[in-house]
């Protein structure tokens, strides 16, 4: 299985052109990537775990080009805002997301020449003793773009039409330090009001498959306390909660 996955990532990054060197590494439980192209000698370095690698190793190459720049651009003011159903946003993020699918009240897309290329899913309101009390809270859940594109002000595009639509207080986002900084989305607003302690992960030696510590399956959760050996602990960076305000509540 793992042996098949580093092959077929292998083949992926030797399709892109300008890659000059690239190297794979597997140490623990993850892949390390290291690349050189034809614009820089500086190595671009890159840290993937296992289960990324064997279950959406597209994904792995989708990132080492939009990294190295090798995206279609796209403006969001090209596009077409649209709301989709259940199964449209469940195929589009099991395709584009590394996280995949997860169920939500609202998909809002971004449609360029009838392809979709952006996504957003969004949570019901909630009172929330920051806001008003006529304003609800909304969470954005998931954002990608589809692979291989970059709809340039893509994301300020989707929160502001659901924020007009819903006259939203704020809009509430969780980071997962892991892949970002949240500078994207500072850059349009959004304010760092908490920050989570790293959370605890293992993963199977035997099929790469990921669990929270705090809510594995009961077949799982036996299998580890039975013998740990078989796992990797795994901990990741926590993540950053992150809020876009529309409306504070007035006294």
């Amino acid at each position: 299985m793992l042996t098949k996955a580093v092959d077929t990532l292998h083949k992926m990054l030797i399709a892109i052109d300008s890659i000059t060197i690239f190297q794979l590494n597997i140490i623990s439980y993850q892949l390390h990537v290291a690349i050189i192209n034809n614009n820089s000698k500086t190595p671009v370095q890159l840290v993937f775990n296992l289960d990324e690698l064997v279950y959406k190793p597209h994904l792995i190459k989708a990132r080492v080009q939009s990294i190295l720049g090798f995206n279609t651009k796209i403006h969001a003011r090209q596009c077409v805002i649209k709301h989709i159903d259940a199964n449209e946003s469940g195929l589009f993020f099991e395709e584009n997301h590394l996280l995949g699918n997860v169920t939500g009240a609202y998909k809002i897309g971004l449609y360029y020449k009838d392809k979709l290329v952006a996504l957003a899913l969004f949570s019901k309101g909630r009172r929330m003793n920051r806001l008003s009390e006529d304003k609800r809270s909304f969470e954005l859940i998931r954002y990608c773009n589809k692979c291989n594109y970059t709809v340039v002000g893509g994301l300020s595009k989707l929160i502001n039409h659901f924020a007009n639509e819903k006259e939203a207080g704020d809009i509430m986002t969780y980071i997962d330090k892991d892949f970002s900084d949240g500078d994207s989305f500072k850059k349009i607003g959004f304010k760092t009001i908490d920050e989570s302690t790293p959370i605890e992960f293992i993963m199977s030696k035997q099929d790469y498959k990921k669990y929270s510590k705090l809510n594995m399956p009961k077949p799982v959760e036996e299998s580890f306390l039975a013998n740990a050996d078989n796992f990797w602990l795994i901990k990741n960076n926590g993540n950053l909660k992150m809020v876009l305000t529309f409306e504070e509540k007035t006294n």
